[in-house]
């Protein structure tokens, strides 16, 4: 697998994030890729890999971890290789021993995302544009949310979800917290390549993955 740089924002490059994507259907990642890939994974994350039951996330999980260690060995001098992550309390992956460097990781039907960064906390996310916006739990969108998917449609709905899921997982919390305690609607008008404070994030939309919205969000500094 191939793992290719994503154009950023100069103010998110300036922070030390990068953002790779990866195709996850390339040719069919015919099973000696797979198997290869399943070489880098620590004996818990084996397990995880083997526990799929379904064949394109087994496929999605296997050769993300693997396009992981990577990065975090060419770019870091990081090797995970036969190590397993260490997990948050909701899931978020990290180093055993923490960051820096962090990253995050997100996936969308036949693409995938990771995220780098050598100075703080960060989450990511990626969505496969559908030609109607999915149905969702009641209670995920603030007023302000909504009204922005209303205008912008199908493609407001995608943008919104991606930066609610990026500053959620940056946080560590996902959607084991409220969703609506943060609200991810650009203010109308809004220059958003400087970025947008949310939370104690700063929040990104990429728009340089055709057919894919993505979000990054990064944690900004204490103090």
């Amino acid at each position: 697998m191939v793992e290719q740089a994503v154009h950023l924002p100069e103010p998110l490059r300036r922070v030390g994030v990068s953002v790779w994507q990866i195709a996850l259907d390339a040719p069919g990642a015919p099973q000696a890729a797979i198997d290869a890939s399943a070489d880098v994974l620590g004996a818990q994350e084996f397990q995880r890999w083997q526990a799929f039951r379904c064949p394109q996330a087994a496929t999605a999980f296997v050769l993300l971890r693997a396009s992981l260690a990577r990065l975090l060995r060419s770019h870091f001098g990081v090797d995970m290789r036969g190590r397993s992550m260490a997990c948050g309390p909701h899931g978020k992956p990290a180093l055993p021993a923490g960051g820096p460097p962090w990253f995050n990781l997100s996936h969308s039907g036949s693409r995938g995302c990771i995220a780098l960064s050598e100075r703080c906390e960060i989450g990511i996310d990626i969505e496969r544009h559908g030609a109607a916006a999915p149905t969702l739990p009641h209670g995920v969108f603030t007023a302000r949310e909504c009204a922005h998917i209303r205008r912008a449609g199908v493609p407001g709905f995608y943008r919104i979800w991606t930066r609610k899921e990026a500053v959620l997982k940056a946080l560590g919390l996902g959607f084991a917290a409220d969703a609506r305690a943060v609200c991810v609607a650009p203010p109308a008008g809004d220059d958003e390549r400087a970025g947008m404070p949310c939370a104690t994030t700063q929040l990104w939309s990429i728009d340089s993955i055709a057919g894919c919205s993505v979000a990054v969000a990064c944690v900004r500094p204490q103090g």
